[in-house]
């Protein structure tokens, strides 16, 4: 895509995205006084290191980041902060979570290989797919939530090596452990692309979420 119809797409294509960030999502809303104190200098850190991240994006080297910890330890807030940062400084950015991202690719899969396809369908998919493959910045939330089978294995790796090919920016959210991924859900191709593509950062703490439904 040329940048004109980036820009373009990039104005339209929450519309079409089944997942939003969240509109509050900044950093001068990233709130350490929730963490523990003994989690709190970590966070600290990761705050520190997302700002600088965000602020010489097109600079930093090894822009590949994977958050993994429970749920409710600040993931994905943390991810959506730095997306909302970058699209501020007009970067294009796509914030999808796993099992969303999946069906994007099916879609797209089925559009282009049907006899005759939907025009107006087609023409969705093909931009929801060239956006995973060809934005600035891709945000891929709850991996590990997907129906896991061999075709999505091979279109995950595929679209890693795709955006590493074109030294694009990917941050990943998981829930589970880095180290757990090629034990149970993962085969060694994703485990060994993600210790190497990616710096891996370790959430720590309780989750804030149950903690502030429980009014802790």
């Amino acid at each position: 895509w040329c940048p004109c119809r980036k820009q373009i797409v990039q104005t339209i294509l929450p519309d079409y995205l089944p997942d939003r960030m969240a509109a509050d999502a900044s950093f001068d809303r990233f709130n350490l006084n929730l963490f523990e104190a003994g989690d709190r200098a970590i966070m600290a850190d990761y705050l520190q290191m997302a700002q600088i991240y965000s602020q010489h994006f097109d600079r930093v080297k090894d822009r590949n980041l994977f958050f993994t910890g429970r749920p409710g330890t600040g993931k994905t807030f943390l991810m959506q902060c730095i997306g909302q940062r970058l699209m501020d400084q007009g970067k294009s950015v796509i914030y999808v979570t796993a099992p969303n991202l999946f069906d994007m690719i099916m879609r797209y899969k089925r559009q282009q290989l049907s006899f005759r396809p939907d025009p107006a369908l087609l023409e969705e998919a093909e931009m929801l797919y060239q956006a995973l493959r060809t934005w600035d910045l891709l945000l891929l939330d709850d991996l590990g939530t997907e129906q896991t089978s061999p075709e999505t294995m091979a279109q995950l790796i595929t679209l890693l090596d795709a955006r590493r090919s074109r030294g694009l920016a990917t941050i990943i959210a998981s829930n589970e452990e880095h180290h757990k991924f090629s034990a149970h859900r993962y085969d060694n191709r994703i485990a060994s692309r993600l210790r190497g593509y990616f710096l891996i950062y370790p959430f720590m703490g309780k989750d804030l979420r149950l903690q502030r439904s429980r009014g802790d």
